[in-house]
């Protein structure tokens, strides 16, 4: 047995390979050494799981089977398509504006001389 001195105890504690830890892993509860931790860690079913394209920690829901995940890579993706429409549209909302403005102009042309338009008998 290691004699450990006094001014190094707390030390010791945390680095003691045979203190008895429980499993961090949400819902699994077991113990085991310090020493073991490793072990435990690749064969307990409530271990985190990352996720391969984005690496986001995938949690497992509490009976043990694996909670779903939408990957931070494809939300991206339909976050950029949107982004792109939203482009789009503000692009076509900018020519309809200014095709607006200019039949505005020419309304007001006429309606300052009192000529009548066909197409504003509509409005």
């Amino acid at each position: 047995m290691e004699k450990i001195p006094w001014r190094d105890i707390n030390k010791h504690r945390y680095e003691c390979l045979y203190q008895t830890l429980q499993c961090p892993n949400f819902g699994c509860g077991g113990e085991y050494l310090r020493k073991d931790y490793k072990e435990h860690e690749a064969i307990c079913e409530f271990r985190e799981l990352l996720c391969e394209n984005c690496g986001f920690k995938i949690m497992k829901n509490e009976d043990g089977t694996q909670a779903e995940h939408d990957c931070a890579q494809s939300t991206q993706a339909k976050f950029k398509e949107l982004e792109d429409k939203i482009k789009n549209l503000k692009t076509k909302m900018k020519y309809h504006a200014e095709e607006l403005g200019k039949r505005m102009n020419k309304e007001s042309k006429y309606v300052r001389y009192n000529f009548s338009l066909p197409e504003l008998s509509v409005i």
